[in-house]
């Protein structure tokens, strides 16, 4: 299987887990109508509400569908490998030499933004340099 398709290729999670969870909150909003919202969910009304709910969407036509839609049957690789992106090309590493400590509230939160696409561990030290530094700002005025 190619990388990262693996939630492409399910059926199931394609084309029947969507429509049965919009059937069994379909019935379970009908059912909070009917009580005016004063039962609760119990073990004994839970298995018939879900058992309409999946007669409802594991339907013949949804099941070849879901199949359809994932390209399984008939067999379509090109459904699949058309909705798989090329994964983003990983962020050049920053060089710490290059990067004073921060001083700013506004260069904070900038360093904070570049470690979280990046989470380098020279980064991370910047900040942690960062925050002594205001610490001890702080202690002094």
């Amino acid at each position: 299987m190619p990388p990262h398709s693996t939630h492409r290729l399910q059926p199931l999670d394609v084309g029947l887990f969507s429509l049965l969870s919009t059937a069994y909150t379909k019935q379970l909003n009908h059912h909070m109508f009917n009580s005016m919202g004063r039962v609760s969910i119990t073990k004994r009304l839970f298995y018939p509400m879900f058992r309409a709910a999946f007669a409802e969407s594991f339907t013949e036509k949804n099941i070849e569908s879901a199949f359809e839609k994932t390209g399984i049957w008939p067999f379509d690789p090109k459904k699949v490998l058309s909705k798989i992106h090329k994964p983003e090309p990983v962020p050049k590493l920053i060089e710490p030499s290059r990067l004073n400590t921060p001083t700013t509230s506004r260069t904070i939160r900038r360093i904070h933004q570049v470690y979280q696409q990046s989470r380098q561990d020279s980064i991370l030290s910047l900040i942690f340099r960062a925050n002594i530094q205001l610490a001890a700002q702080q202690a002094i005025s």
